[in-house]
């Protein structure tokens, strides 16, 4: 596996807002962390779902090279 080097900028509030709607005792391991990703309109956004509720915060003056997901 070749390892990708991307650089990934946002605030912390954004994320840890993000992170109350991550699955926390789920076997769907794929739900238990933060989606962080470039957003169409400028900045970066961090969204999570455990599957029934989805929270998705954007950081305007965030980075994200790429989407990434944040365990």
């Amino acid at each position: 596996m070749s390892e990708v080097n991307c650089i990934i900028r946002i605030s912390a509030a954004a994320v840890l807002s993000a992170v109350d709607f991550a699955a926390v005792s789920d076997l769907r391991y794929y739900l238990a962390g933060v989606h962080v990703s470039p957003n169409a309109e400028g900045g970066a956004s961090a969204t999570a779902t455990n599957g029934h509720i989805l929270g998705s915060f954007v950081d305007p003056r965030g980075h994200a090279d790429r989407a990434v997901i944040l365990p």
